[in-house]
């Protein structure tokens, strides 16, 4: 296993993987936000749970800021995709019905 992490440390792996992580994550996060929509009508449920995930993600990346290293890494990663699909997604999806 310290194997692997070895290899990943490296400069070329490191960022590959790093991207693919984003790459993955930002799809989990896009396949949850379709099934809050399919499962919940436009409305302020919806509206209300978006607020929450988004304001979750921001109170996850602002608690990381004072922790090490690799917390404040997960917690900002994990909290930088709950504020996308929480408030950039639920913008887009009420911008496109308004226009």
């Amino acid at each position: 296993m310290s194997g692997f992490i070895k290899a990943i440390e490296r400069k070329p792996v490191a960022g590959v993987f790093s991207l693919l992580m984003v790459w993955f994550s930002l799809a989990l996060g896009h396949t949850q936000v379709v099934l809050q929509h399919g499962a919940l009508p436009m409305g302020a449920l919806d509206t209300s749970i978006s607020f929450l995930l988004g304001f979750a993600g921001f109170v996850l990346v602002w608690m990381g800021m004072k922790r090490p290293e690799n917390q404040a890494t997960m917690m900002g990663w994990v909290g930088g995709a709950f504020i996308w699909c929480g408030w950039f997604e639920w913008a887009w999806r009420y911008t496109a019905h308004i226009l």
